[in-house]
This record gives C-alpha cells, structure tokens and sequence, in this order.
C-alpha cells in the first residue's frame, strides 16, 4: 500500500542554485530531484490530497520519468488532470512550463516569437523551448482544443528531443551533444548553433476523450509519442471520506446522498442502450461534490438541490440541449430517486425562488487584508461570513438603483454565499432579464462597483484580449499590455464577462486555470500565482521585487469574475455550459420576473404610469401564448421598462409602441395575428394620427413634429456644421409620423432602431432629422467582413509601430454626434453584440485598452486610465433590413432589438406615395403614376404571398419617375425596363411582373408598336330606317281595378358588413387599347349585377359556401380611366350582406333575382314568401309579404334552385319608381316614393290570362296577355290594344319601345333596332357580311337613346348608338384561367349613368366594366400611346417610330444535311458554320440561334441569333427534317426515363399549372437557408488579409499574420448535421374524385403533389421527406418513401397518377385520423433535427362523425412533432370550423393551390423549417 512521498539524501541547500537534492521513492519506484533554479516555476502542494488512488498514478508518472517518456494524461473534464500534474511537478521539485492551448495557438507561441528592442528583431524563446533546454516539464493543457495541425511540429522533439528554431540554432538530444563533445568544445557546438536538450526536460499532456467531448481528435503520429494514463473517478468510499473531510458539520444522510446521487448518476449513463443518447449527459465529479458540500457545510439551512444546482447546472444544460428531453427525463429520474425534490426543474411554468438566508448587513472589514463582512439572517440566527470586497472605501458603498423583488433578492443571496467561498459566478437568463442589475448590484454593494471592468466577448475574442495584448512602444519596441482579466486579478477588481455563451468552442476553456486555481501563465512568460503560492515564495525568502523582476504576480484574493449569458432561442446538440466551463463557476438561472413581480418593479419605476395595468395583462397573455407555442413572441424585461417610461397614456399610445416594439407587422402571419387579436381583447386599438399633429415647426432654437419637441443643439464649429447632413427630402404623411417618433426617442436619450424593406427611405428619414435637429452625423456601413475593431478603433502602423485610429463610433461618443450605423443586420451578430454594452451598460473596452465609460469620479474610472466618457448628445441610430427571406441578412432585432427604441419603416400608402412621386416629377401624368403605384402595391402583396422574392419599393419608383420627368419621349415602358431587367432571365418573375402591369394597363412585356395597338372596337354603319309596320291602338273592353291593400313587412338590419377583397384588374393589361376598363374578380358566381342612382354598383353574389350575399362597391365615379383608380374602388374593397339567415327564415329561396331600385336593390324568388328590399348603405332592408307571394306553394331553401315560378316580377318597373309584382289575374304594384301597396285586376271580354307586363311609366303598363297586346292607364283606368298590320308577332310580345322610349327591336331578327314615330313602326339592318342572329333570350338594356344587348349565342355585347346609327361588337371573355363554382346561370348586364357598361364574364367568377363613350375613348387612346410607348429612340423598345434595327450578319453556308454535330471537349464558341454542336447563328447542327437544326443544344454561350428572313428561307424539306429529328431525340429522351408523349404531355399540362408557385417555393426554400454554410474567418494563415490582431506579428515577421474566409473547422467531420424530416399526408379519398367537377379539389391535390415533389429538389441534403396517402380502404398508402424522392417527371407522374388512381377505386370511408397517428410515428422512425406533418386534405369530415377536437388531440400527440392541417376544400364552413378548433397556427384553409406556397412559406417561416 502506498503511504506517501519520501525523500532521501538531501544534502545542505544552496540559495537558487540548481544541484541534485536527493532521491524521492514512491511504491517502490525512486526518482533523483534536484533544487529548482526557479522556484517561483514550481508547484506547489494542495491540489489533491494523498490518497491511495491518487499516489497509484503519480508512482506511474515517476515511472515513465524514469523512462525518460512523455505522459499524456487523459480524462473527463475538470482540474483533476492539471491538479495531477502539478502534483506530480511539486513531488519532484520540477519547474513547470505551462501552455493552455486554444484554437489561437500557433507555433509562435510553442516554440519561438519574434520581438522588436532598440530596432532590431529579437527571436525570444517560448515555453516548449525553454522547458526543453533549461529541463522543466512542458504542461501541455488542452491538446483537443488546438486546430489540426499545430501540435506536429513538436513531433521531433518528442520522438529524438530535435528541433529546429527560427533563429537558426537546433535543439540537439543530450545523447547527441555528448557524442559531439567528444571532438568538440562546447564553444563550437554552440558556434555552430546547436543547443542541448536537457536530459530532465519532460512533456505532460492534457486532454479529453474525442468525440466523446468536442474537440479535434488527436493526431496518430503525435498519440503514438506519449504514454497514456486514462483517470478514473475516485472510489465511493474515497469520495465519502473525501466530502466528510471537506464538510465536517454536514450530516452523514446528506454525505451519503451527495455520492449516492453521483454514483447514481454514474450508473445510470453506464447502463444506458442507446450510446448517441447518454454519452452526452454532463459529468458531476468529485471535484463538484467537494464544491457541494462545501457550499451545504458553510450554509446548512440550504437544502442539497439548491447547492447542487449552483455547483452543477443540470437545469441549464438540459434547457440548452436538443436532444428531445432525453437529458431531462435522465435528470429528472435520478434527482426522484435520492429524494431531491427540485419545484424548479419538475414545474412547467416559472416559481419564484425562495431563500432561507437573508442579508442583514454587509461592511467593510478591519485590518490589512481588504475584506469584508456580511451576515446572513436565517430562521435559527445570524450567520456571517468573511468576503472579498473592493477597493473602494465603504463610505462608497451603496444599493445599485434597482427595484428588488423577491426573485431578484434571492438570486442575489445566492451570489453573495458563493462569492463568500471564493467563487466566480456565472448568470443565465434570457435577454433583458436583469443579469446586468444583478451584477452591479452585487459589485456596487461590495466597493468593485466605481472600477469595476466589463468585458463584452464576441465570436472573433480570443484568450489574448482579457489577459495580455501586444502593443508596441514609442520607440517601436514590440510589448505585452496587461489585459482587464490579467489587471483585475492583480489588483483585486470585479470583471464582468458580458456574453460569454458567445465566444468561440475553447477560448473560455483555454482560462480554465485562472478561473479555478487561479493561477496563470501569459504570453509574455507572466506568472500570476495565488495568494497562497505567492506567500510560501515570500516565506521562503524571495522578495517581491525579486518576484516583480521574474515577472511572477500574486492573485488578488478579492479577484472575482461575474460572466454572463443568454438562455439560447434554440437548443442546440452541445451546449457551452458543457465540459470544461461547467466547472469555473457558480451557476444562477435567472427568469424573466413574474406578473405579480413586474406590477411591483413598474410601479417602483413610475408609480403614477397609467400604462401598467394594460401592460401586466398584455404580457402575461403573451407569455401565455408563448409557452403554448415558442414561435409566439414576449417581451423582455428591458423593453417592458422601456414602454412604462416612455408611455405615458395608456391605452391610446400602448398599440403603436407594442407594435413598434414586436414588430408586428412582420412578424409570421399567424403570430402577427395572434398579437392583434391580444391587443383588441384588451381594448388596445390604434390611434389614428392626423395631418395636423404632424406638422413641421423650427425656430432658432426649437424643433417641432407635432406636439413633440426638441431643443436645438448649437454647433461647435465649422467641422461639425460639414457634417449635418443636407438632403432634398419631399414630406409625406407616413414618414412625418416616423420623424415624430424619433425626434421624441432623440430627446429621451433612446438609441433607435430603424428596420424597414430596401428602398423605404430609412436612410433619408435619418438624414432628414439630423438636417431638421443641425446635428453631425458619424456614418458607417456594416458588412460581412466587418470586425469589432472596424467598428471601434482600428490598428495602423505608422513609422514602425501600431497607432490606435479611433473609429467614428468613438469619435462620435467623444464629441456627441449621431452615430449611424447602417446595414447593421450585415454584420456578424458577434461583432454588433459588443453595442449591448455601449447602449445598455455605458462601458465598451475597447481594443488599445482604453474603455469608453458612462461618467468619471474619483473613486472610478479616470481619463488617466484610459477612460472615455460618453457625451451627453451622442445617440446611435442603426439601420437594418427586415429578418428572414429575402433579405440575406442576421436577424439583428432577435439578438439586440430590445436594446433599441424600434421603428419598422415600410413602404408607404398608396397616397404617401403619390404625393412624393409627385414631387419628383410633377410633368409626369397623373394616371402614370396611379398606375405605376397600383402595380407597385400588387407585387409587394405577391411578396407577402411568397410569389417573389425581390420586394420592389418606394426607391425603384422614384427612379422611374425621375427618369420619365428628365426624358420624357422614353415612354413608361422603357424606363421601367431600367428596375425590371434584373429579373430578365427569370421566366416566372418576368411572366409575374408582366402580368402584373398588363393588369394595370402598362404593357410591359410587349414591343412599342404591339404595346400601341388601338384594338377599339370598329363602328359598323346600320342601315338606313325603314318602314316595319303601321301600329293601330284601339279602346278594349277591358276595366281596371285599383284596391290598396295592407302589406305586413319585417325590418333586417346587419350589424357588420364584412369587408373582402375582390381584386380590380386594370384592362388594357394584354398590350392592346380596347374599351374594357377594368375587371373584378369576385369570391363567388355573380347571379346578377345592377348600378343604383347613387353611383354604387351591386352584385348578387353566390359565395364558395353556398350563402347568398350581395356584394357593395361605393363610388359616384365608377367610370375609371386608364391609369387611374377611383378612391371608391381602391384595392376592390367591397362590404358584404350575407343573405344566408334571411332566406332560412323566409321558408327559402330559389332563382333569386337582383334589381336596382333607387338608391336600393331588390332581391326577389318567386318561390320566397317576400320580397325583399335592401339599403346597402345603411345595411338594412325590408320583407314585404306581398297577397301575391303568399299564394305561392313553398320549397325548402336551396339557393339559386331552378323552378318555373308562379309570379313574376316586371325588371322595367324599378326604373319608375315602382315594383310590380304579376300573376296570370292581377298585379301586385309597390310605390317607392309613398311605401304602399295596390293591387291591378283587369276585367273585361278583350283581356284574357297575363303572359307579360312591362312597366311604360309610373301609371301606364303594357299588358300581353293569350288574347293581344294591351296598353293600360292605372291612373285614368282607360285600356287600348295595340294592333300591327304586318309581322303577326306583335301581337305575341312587347315591343322594346316599353322599355327606352325611341329605340326597339322588332321581333323580325334581321332588324337590330327600331322606333315608332307615328305609330309607324322603323327599323335598320346590320350590312350584309355580317349575320346577326336573335332571340327572346337577348339581354338588353340602355340609356341615353343607346342600346346594349348581349348575345346568348356567343360571348359579346352589342353597342348600339341609335343617335349615330351604328353598331361595335365587344368580346366579352375572362381574364386567367378560370373556373366556374356550381350552377351557371345566365349572364348579367347593366349600363351605368356615366355610359360604361357592365357584364358578367362567361365563369360568372368575374364582372368586366366596358366604356361604351367612343369620344372620351379616343381621347384616353392618345394618352395611353404616347406615355405607355414613348417617342424617343435608342436602348430596349423605344419610341412609336422605330429608327434602330439590328444588322444581322448571316452565314453563307446553305443548309444540307441535319445532324448533331461534332462535340468539341474545349466548350469553345462557335458562331456560324455546320460542325460543332452547341454553336449558336450556325447551319444543320445542334445548336441556338441558327437557320435550321435538329434540336436544340445550350452550351452556356452568348446567342448569335440569325434573321428571320434567314430561317424562313430554309428548304420546307429541311424543315420537316428537322422536325421529325427533334421529336426522335424527344422520344429517346422519354424513353430513357420510360415515359411516353402522352404522359409527357399530361404531366406538362398538370405542371404548368403550378408552374409560377413552384418555381417561388424552390426561390424560398433555397433562400432561406442561403446563409447556411457562411464561410468564416480562418485565422493563422500564410496568405490572405492582414490580422489586424497581428500587426505586431506581422512587423516582426511572423508567417501565419494572415486570415481568410473559408468553411468553418469546428467541428470534426465525423459529426454531422440531422436533417429535418417531413412527412405529407395527402387525402386520396372517394370524395376527393366524387366532388372534383364541383370544386376541383382532386385537381388542387394533384398539382400540390407535384409542387412538392418539384420545389423541394435541391435541398436533400437539409430536408428529407416522405409521401403517404390515405382512403376509405388504408390509412398508408405509400408514395414516395424517405430518401428516395421522385427523380424525373415520370416517377413524379407516377406519384400523382396514383393517387388518382386511388381516388378513382378506392372504398368509401375516411381514415384520416389513423393516417396522422401513422405520418406521426413515421417521422420519428429516425431521429432528426426536428419532425414535420403536413395532413393536405378535404374537410369532408363530419360525414364520418370525425370530430375536430380528435383531431387537435392527435396533432398534440407528440411533442416532437409539429403537425399541420392544410384543407384544400370543404362543404360549407367546415373547413373554418375544424380550424378553429385546432391549436393555434396548425390549420389553415387553402381553395386555391396557387395560394398553397404563401400558406407553406407562412409555416416554414414560424418553425424556422430551414433555419
């Protein structure tokens, strides 16, 4: 058994001389030592005690001493392997050379590294070369952190103790250099540059197991060098020996459950199945246990989970860990099973803390050691402890200005208990959360408060930064310059580490010896030793200038270290808290203050805020719906401070700040709605901003935006007046209001952040108010290669040394200006997140060592210590684009928006925009403009809808606009060509774009003289009047019977007339200038439309649900002309009565029939118990029970049923004011003006039973009854019939002259129109050549002595102008494909005041407004010509005269004989000739732009097209030729894929129909992982961009001075990335087939098949998916299978083919609920980074007696897997009512599959799918 160390022989000591001691014999084993010639490199005892285990492996370090081999000692992370070591070191009196490596280790700093003194270039000696020649032990600590390829060049000294040096001299093996001193002096060895490597000199390395832990796995030439000793964890009997020893108070139940729950920890990983799951469960080890017991020893009241959480974080770990809850069930089990009970960690929601230690006082304690007192109140007494404290004096001492709460108190607690044993701490939380109240009110409670450092890290900080940083001197002598860690462990200050969690893998780990022994070794051969260590120097003799000039230092015993960090967004597969770090600190998980602790914290901020009521339930509703669903934003601590302080009336002010604050308006759809619908419930609503309340006003002295204000700022001198920015800024409403803002965040002292699309006008707004306030402006622009020194202070070198050249962000804190920093969202996160601590702590360090601080004092930060004040007017302004696709930028507001006063800039309203466009260009036609702006505010809405990616803005507008003001004969077409040529190789967008402007009458995608093609109508000249027949009236023997009658009728009132919108297409969007004004396409089949007096037009309108409505457009000025849009039809906004209830309760409606009345409609169904009358305007309406209706024999309500009716309804009489009602007996007439009833009978022998009435006029109706033609005076009672003398018709209809008087038809179809004058009835006839056919069937109407007809056989209207006689006859046809829904009835048509003419298109989904005005449409035509083609000439289509025309060059070669051609392997161009295929302008070959081919061939060449007279001159022969050999090569295409034409075609033809919406999903999914794989800085290299970190390097001559980008190294390539795994469940079922010709929804899921199978190639290395479907007859039916997507269009076919297939003959039933629990358990079949269901389905649902709520229970099944409902169709409301049951956000309706990729771009945006 091993007893310990002994020493023998020790002879008499001599003072610092290095001569053998004696002996040390271990187990046996003995080692000579010898009397260390440094003892300050010595260890010393205490690391570990002297335990059996631990004797064992330092007897086999002496071992392989003795062996003269190297040690690699090899373990899990912690200080035991360097506390082994050392110990090892002190037993045998070695000096130590200690190496912490990094990733920033190079071999400069192992081996040698070149310094300048007195001007020449010294080369000094590093730790691997001195410890080999001076015989110490080099500690290699690290050895998994270093970058490959580092630590070979150490190989030979290892292997044969060689190496060469870069100053030219070899370390030689001391076997060598005694072989060679046998034939030479030591003077010549030396002379030739050889050194002796000390016998003694011995390497120790330290390292982890990889890839167990992170780290780059070790090298096998340099493994095969060492010996290795893997260390194992003491036995449970040493380590309850070990805690009793540590913690003698604590009870042996307590000691035994500490190492129970170790060992219990221990055995639960080691018996674990799955390894990929356990070996990342962190690692409790003894050390750990000894710190637990400690803290339970020295604070007994404390239970053991509340120490253990502090010692060992497993909470925070967990948190962090994407690993699916393993760790926290694995955590959760073992804490259960020793009875450690933690209400933290087992809680769902957040617990406030309680602690059972109070603090009662804390003072300044006596005597020479600065120390402090502080006592701790418990329930059983007082408890004091002694402390570290700072070197202010404690009359200083004070409460940092903090509203403490319970949480925060208690937190605190902890903090001060484990800075009382000595440790450094460390807070977690989320941004915002207090972390920084929390340290400086601990520092400033203790004296570090007034000098205090803050270090804020960054990605690119390395160790070098915070302990040493090279400098050079006056003279150009290169230095070391302490850095703030190295200064505060000297001095005894308090460091904070602001954001450690974002520093790179291993630099925190490479401080591991400083933060737990604190000891360290620096740069420049510094040895910091603790306070201890330093003492037993001094007790041995040496003095502290001795020390001081060996450059050894002692550690304060006051040093402490507060590092903080953020809880991560996202879990990640390793967290940094892992490793080594889990070991340096004490751990305090801080959250986010409760609702009950914010009341108290806001109202401790401003007691009287009226906001604070509103504020608490705002946010505890959002958090609520956050921890319901984690993509649902809530708001920081910070920004809810923020709001109480700078919101002063609540809630009218609450709305915009919260939405500022959250960005609402581009936040994902679903969230964005879920915050709105907060606000309303709390009665938060927006405040409308007048005009007024905007106004400029400046004085001399005083600037002000309304009622916000701002005192004026008085400029220094000239310089500071060069930098006020001076602009041409044209006011508008929007951007007034964002001014206001501002200037009110100005004045508060709030730094802004403006977000905002490219080209909103961001940068002027900022301009514009730093010209109004006269205040300089410091402008930088962020990029990808922007660095924290670029953006600080920036490292020159002049005359041989490095100056500091202060940036304008500290130029700008100096002198007070605005600092704007743009593109800030472009720069690396890790650079920018260094502002956090500008902004929010008022501290930077900054590169040179000086520290840009808020104030000075006495006891503070001084300007002698390199301290910056920050003036009282400097403000930082930073500009950034909107996160996420397409805008390639980091999401800056994720990480630091809270720190701002946010503003999100948008593109302004459409009036905004027109009264700055305006101001650009005031010659520029006014419909010009509307139009532009129109077409403008539909491409963002496709951006919005993920239909493009590029969002076109205010900016692009500006310049089309100046363009046209300075060259007008350009013409619009061509100088928006100069913002829409950027999209020119882009098919969809070009094919979007252009049909975007068609819609808006600019005809962007055709030639000028296509674009000016006048396709008016042509006048056809009538006949002229001839002579029909003579009419003859005559008295009959007929009485009229007038009787009032009493009429009960019932008042409808609509609440809310929901609003919709039915899109307006601009008409003369297809390059040609015809009479259609505009389209609407409508939600529904118009059943019938018809134009009131007050100028609204009204449409009868069935909706997709079946529910009748009538759809409103206000607008005295329907008539629109071209490039003009009436206010009252902005957007196609309309108001909708739904007339659903109404005909439920009126016994039902069948043939409803829509009539203009007045200023209101009528909506009459023969089969309706009432008629009824309807205001829209005052959304109300009347039944009338007329006697007449209710004779009718009712129905049951089905809308728009067809059924012969028993009464009729005259459509003439509305025009007189009246409403008649007819049967075959009586008519029933209603008078508008006095609201009565009559009721007309007619008796007599003339009259028999009425087949017809039209109304003449107010008292007078015709009357066609089955005996004659009657002409009848209600008023006068006196009857005439109405005789013809040819044309025995007349007698059988009404004559049209009934309707217009002066113009009818005569039955005679060969006559268009007529008039009777005289009772001679006349009449003009079309020409010849022109066959006209009618019949009773015709639709007409007119005004104004014009005739409108619309023809039944074919889609056209007929304008006839009866003053002019002439006849045009309009095309009427819809715009797109489209489809009609349900029953067609026949068409609608109706003439406005104003002479345009309105039709319903043939699908019925669509109403087309004509103007008939041939006057006012010539003069729009020459408009529209000149501003739309221009009149100039040069570049792209110019002007209507074209002038340029290309010369081409032909090819003399004739065509011969086709082929493919020759393959040329060099891909050189070929333009003209006949040989090589993939020329271009060539002959017979294979090619592009030539005469005649076979087929064609891109090469990826510049076209050299031939003319057309070229290619129309080939041989027809050829030409057939060349046919047949293209559809040969086409069907050998086909073939190789197995596919036919005719299955080509059909996949074609399914294809183009999502063609647009596939190419825009690919563009999104593409581009929103575009900044994945972002190259990084590699550091240390040979060539590249100078390091501006190593400019002192690089002067001295150094190599790897050097950095460049490429792919990042961190992580070994054996460690890969998971992938997102989705699986489609697509609804294959009966119903899909059976209603497929009513609603298309089987055509819908075949196209999103192919959508999906398309837009999701390209991106199988991030996302892999399967396809399944389901029927009546199985819930799987498999269609494309994980990891084998379709690879062709015919293995695409096949998919869709058959799920039609299935549809087609599959059982009915419906297995949709089976089929989701089946996508669910196949998504997680394999682990992944996260799991996706998307259920694409019918809502044909509640016919199986499916319930929503079972569906929503299924979906929340699994919480790793996030399902989503997507329904395609529905009967009904079905759809919407299954949605509303689901979870938030999981269900969505999609009709339209081209609206399917905004509804995937809207989900993958709030899962961050590809993030």
């Amino acid at each position: 058994m091993l007893r310990g160390i002994h020493r023998l022989n020790v002879g008499a000591p001599r003072r610092w001389s290095r001569y053998m001691m004696g002996e040390v014999t271990l187990g046996g084993v003995t080692t000579q030592i010898w009397k260390p010639g440094n003892p300050q490199l010595v260890p010393v005892s205490g690391y570990l005690p002297d335990d059996s285990g631990i004797l064992a492996q330092v007897r086999w370090m002496m071992q392989k001493h003795n062996l003269g081999q190297d040690i690699y000692l090899l373990g899990p992370p912690g200080p035991r392997r360097r506390w082994l070591a050392l110990k090892f070191c002190h037993a045998l009196m070695r000096e130590v050379e200690y190496l912490s490596l990094s990733r920033d280790t190079t071999e400069a700093d192992i081996k040698q590294r070149r310094e300048m003194q007195n001007g020449n270039l010294v080369f000094v000696d590093q730790p691997a070369v001195r410890a080999a020649i001076h015989g110490r032990v080099l500690i290699l600590d690290g050895v998994e952190r270093v970058e490959r390829n580092v630590l070979p060049i150490i190989n030979n000294l290892l292997e044969n103790r060689e190496m060469s040096l870069e100053d030219g001299r070899f370390l030689t093996s001391p076997d060598r250099w005694d072989e060679l001193l046998q034939t030479h002096t030591e003077e010549e060895l030396k002379g030739m540059g050889l050194v002796k490597v000390s016998r003694e000199f011995r390497v120790l390395a330290l390292g982890l197991p990889v890839p167990r832990y992170q780290g780059t796995p070790l090298d096998p030439p340099l493994r095969s060098r060492f010996q290795c000793l893997g260390l194992e964890q003491p036995s449970l009997g040493s380590m309850l020996a070990s805690v009793r020893a540590k913690a003698p108070r604590m009870s042996t139940e307590d000691a035994e459950t500490m190492v129970g729950f170790l060992a219990g920890l221990a055995s639960a990983e080691s018996g674990g199945t799955d390894q990929d799951q356990t070996q990342h469960f962190p690692d409790l080890l003894e050390e750990d246990l000894l710190l637990w017991a400690s803290l339970k020893d020295a604070f007994p009241n404390d239970s053991l989970v509340t120490c253990l959480q502090r010692v060992f974080p497993y909470s925070i770990m967990t948190d962090f860990k994407n690993d699916d809850n393993h760790s926290r069930d694995f955590f959760t089990d073992v804490l259960h099973r020793y009875s450690l009970n933690d209400p933290y960690y087992s809680s769902s929601k957040p617990v406030t803390p309680q602690n059972t230690y109070t603090v009662k006082s804390i003072s300044e304690g006596e005597g020479d050691i600065r120390h402090a007192v502080m006592t701790f109140g418990t329930p059983g007494g007082e408890v004091t402890h002694t402390c570290g404290c700072g070197e202010t004096p404690g009359k200083y001492w004070h409460e940092y200005n903090v509203v403490r709460t319970e949480s925060f108190s208690s937190v605190l607690t902890d903090m001060y208990k484990d800075h009382c044993l000595g440790r450094h701490l460390c807070l977690v939380g989320p941004p915002g959360c207090g972390k920084s109240a929390l340290a400086k009110s601990f520092a400033y409670s203790l004296g570090y408060g007034l000098n205090m450092s803050t270090v804020h890290c960054h990605w690119d900080m390395s160790a070098r930064d915070v302990l040493q940083r090279r400098m050079t001197e006056e003279n150009g002598d290169t230095t070391w310059e302490a850095g703030a860690l190295t200064n505060a462990a000297i001095e005894g200050r308090l460091v904070i580490l602001d954001g450690v969690d974002k520093l790179q893998p291993g630099v925190l780990a490479s401080l591991g010896r400083l933060f737990i022994d604190g000891e360290a070794t620096l740069y420049d051969g510094t040895v910091l030793r603790r306070s201890v260590d330093y003492q037993r120097l001094l007790d041995e003799g040496m003095t502290r200038e001795d020390l001081t000039a060996k450059k050894v230092f002692e550690v304060h015993p006051a040093f402490r270290i507060i590092a903080l960090a953020q809880t991560p967004k996202e879990k990640t597969e390793d967290s940094w808290v892992e490793g080594e770090v889990q070991h340096f600190f004490s751990w305090h998980r801080v959250h986010t203050p409760l609702v009950g602790e914010l009341e108290v914290i806001f109202k401790g901020v401003d007691p009287t805020s009226e906001v604070v009521p509103h504020l608490l339930m705002l946010h505890k509703k959002l958090r609520q719906e956050h921890e319901a669903d984690a993509t649902m934003p809530e708001m920081s601590l910070r920004q809810l401070l923020r709001i109480v302080k700078g919101c002063k009336n609540a809630p009218q002010e609450l709305h915009t700040v919260v939405s500022d604050t959250l960005l609402v308006d581009i936040m994902p759809q679903f969230a964005a709605e879920r915050v709105t619908a907060i606000l309303k419930s709390l009665n938060i609503y927006p405040s409308e901003t007048s005009k007024a309340n905007v106004a400029v006003k400046k004085t001399p002295t005083e600037l002000s935006i309304g009622e916000a204000s701002c005192t004026l700022i008085p400029l220094t001198d000239a310089e500071e007046a060069a930098l006020v920015p001076s602009i041409v800024f044209h006011d508008n409403f929007e951007h007034l209001v964002s001014l206001k803002k501002m200037l009110v965040d100005i004045k508060g002292s709030d730094n802004i952040l403006l977000i905002g699309k490219q080209g909103v006008g961001k940068n002027r707004l900022v301009d514009r108010l730093l010209q109004l306030l006269e205040r300089p402006r410091q402008y930088v622009q962020l990029h990808r290669d922007s660095t924290v020194a670029s953006l600080t202070v920036r490292p020159e070198v002049i005359e041989g040394r490095i100056v500091w050249e202060d940036a304008p962000l500290v130029t700008a804190v100096k002198k007070g200006h605005i600092l704007v920093v743009d593109e800030i969202d472009k720069a690396p996160l890790e650079v920018v997140g260094i502002l956090k601590g500008l902004i929010e702590d008022k501290e930077l360090l900054l590169s040179d060592g000086r520290r840009i601080v808020e104030k000075t004092s006495e006891y503070g930060w001084t300007e002698a210590d390199g301290a910056i004040p920050i003036h009282p007017n400097f403000r930082l302004i930073a500009l950034a684009n909107v996160p996420g696709f397409p805008f390639l930028g980091n999401d800056f507001f994720a990480s630091c928006g809270d720190l701002f006063r946010c503003h999100l800039i948008d593109n302004p309203t459409r009036a905004s925009k027109l009264e700055v466009l305006q101001q650009y260009g005031p010659n520029v036609p006014a419909f010009a403009m509307h139009s532009m702006v129109d077409a403008f505010e539909q491409l963002d809405n496709y951006v919005s809808e993920g239909l493009l990616a590029y969002p076109y803005s205010l900016r692009e507008l500006v310049a089309v606009v100046k363009h046209i003001q300075k060259y007008p004969d350009d013409g619009l077409v061509r100088s928006l060509r100069n913002v829409f040529d950027f999209d020119a190789f882009d098919i969809e967008t070009v094919d979007l774009v252009n049909s975007t402007f068609e819609a808006h009458g600019i005809p962007l995608s055709g030639k000028v003289k296509a674009m000016q093609k006048n396709g008016l109508a042509k006048a056809i000249h009538l006949t002229a009047p001839e002579v029909i027949t003579r009419l003859e009236l005559s008295e009959a023997d007929v009485t009229v019977r007038v009787a009032s009658i009493k009429v009960s009728t019932r008042l409808w009132e609509w609440a809310h007339s929901p609003s919709t919108d039915a899109s307006i297409i601009e008409g003369r969007g297809d390059a040609v200038f015809d009479e259609r004004l505009y389209t609407i396409v409508t939600p529904g089949n118009v059943k019938g439309v018809v134009s009131t007096l007050n100028g609204q037009l009204h449409a009868l309108v069935e909706l997709n649900d079946s529910v009748p409505s009538v759809m409103s457009w206000k607008g005295k000025n329907l008539y629109a002309p071209v490039f003009s849009r009436p206010c009252s039809l902005d957007h196609g906004s309309c108001k909708i009565l739904e007339l659903g209830t109404f005909a439920q309760n009126n016994g039902g409606v069948v043939d409803c029939s829509l009539y203009a009345f007045g200023n209101e409609v009528v909506l009459f169904s023969p089969n309706a118990p009432s008629l009824f009358v309807i205001d829209p305007e005052r959304r109300m309406g009347y039944n009338h029970s007329a006697p007449l209706l209710k004779q009718v024999e009712r129905t049951s309500w089905q809308p728009f049923r067809s059924s012969k009716p028993d009464v009729r309804i005259d459509p003439t009489s509305m025009t007189h004011g009246v409403i008649v009602l007819w049967n075959a007996t009586e008519l029933n007439v209603y008078h508008g003006a006095t609201k009565a009833w009559a009721q007309v009978t007619f008796e007599g022998n003339d009259m028999g039973d009425i087949l017809d009435v039209r109304t003449v006029s107010k008292t007078e109706v015709m009357v066609l009854s089955d005996t004659g033609l009657f002409l009848a005076d209600v008023q006068s009672a006196k009857v005439q019939k109405v005789r013809g003398e040819a044309d025995g018709d007349w007698n059988t209809r009404i004559p049209q002259r009934a309707l217009y008087p002066g113009a009818f038809t005569p039955s005679n179809t060969q006559y268009i129109v007529g008039d009777i004058t005289n009772n001679n009835a006349t009449g003009r006839k079309v020409p010849e050549g022109l066959p006209l056919s009618f019949s009773s069937t015709h639709l007409f109407t007119g005004i104004r002595g014009n005739i409108v007809a619309r023809r039944s056989d074919k889609d056209q209207l007929l304008l006839v102008d009866t003053a002019e006689a002439t006849l045009r006859i309009l095309p009427v046809r819809d715009l797109g494909n489209v489809t009609p829904y349900g029953v067609v009835t026949p068409p609608s048509l109706a003439m406005l005041s104003n002479g345009c003419v309105v039709a319903t298109t043939p699908s019925q989904r669509q109403i087309a407004v004509y103007d008939s005005n041939v006057q006012r449409l010539q003069g729009e035509w020459s408009r529209w010509a000149s501003i739309v083609g221009g009149k100039g000439k040069g570049g792209g289509d110019g002007g209507a005269e074209e002038e340029l025309e290309f010369k081409y060059s032909n090819s003399d070669i004739q065509p011969s004989e086709l082929k493919h051609g020759k393959e040329d392997p060099d891909n050189t161009p070929h333009v003209g000739g006949n040989t090589w295929a993939g020329g271009t302008g060539g002959t017979d070959t294979a090619g592009l732009g030539g005469k005649v081919g076979p087929y064609r061939i891109d090469a990826g060449h510049p076209v050299h097209q031939v003319s057309d007279e070229a290619k129309a001159a080939v041989p027809e022969h050829l030409k057939k030729q060349a046919r047949e050999m293209g559809r040969d090569a086409l069907k050998k295409r086909l073939n190789e894929i197995r596919m036919s034409e005719g299955e080509s075609s059909m996949y074609n033809r399914a294809h183009d129909a999502v063609r647009r919406e596939v190419a825009m999903l690919q563009t999104m999914l593409k581009g929103l992982r575009s900044t994945e794989g972002e190259r990084v800085w590699l550091k240390n290299q040979t060539d590249g961009v100078w390091d501006e970190n190593k400019l002192v390097e690089g002067m001295t001559g150094e190599k790897g001075v050097f950095k460049k980008r490429g792919e990042s190294q961190d992580q070994p390539s054996l460690l890969q990335g998971k992938k997102k795994r989705i699986v489609f469940c697509m609804d294959c079922s009966a119903s899909m087939f059976r209603f497929n010709s009513m609603d298309h929804r089987l055509d819908r899921i075949v196209e999103t098949a192919i959508m999906i199978t398309e837009a999701f190639k390209g991106v199988e290395d991030k996302i892999e998916y399967c396809m399944i479907g389901h029927s009546g007859d199985s819930p799987e039916i498999p269609l494309v299978d994980f990891g084998k997507p379709p690879q062709n269009k015919k293995e695409r076919l096949e998919v869709v083919l058959s799920m039609v297939a299935h549809t087609q003959y599959c059982w009915s039933g419906d297995n949709t609920l089976e089929s989701m629990q089946v996508a669910i358990k196949k998504a997680v079949e394999k682990e992944g980074d996260s799991h996706f269901v998307f259920v694409i389905s019918d809502a044909n649902l509640r016919r199986y007696g499916i319930a929503p709520q079972t569906i929503a229970n299924i979906m929340r099944s699994d919480p790793k897997v996030q399902v989503f409902c997507i329904f395609i169709a529905s009967l009904g409301q079905e759809a919407e009512n299954i949605k509303r049951t689901l979870p938030a956000g999981k269900g969505h309706v999609c009709y339209n599959s081209n609206d399917l990729p905004s509804v995937l771009k809207r989900i993958f945006l709030s899962t961050n799918l590809l993030k």
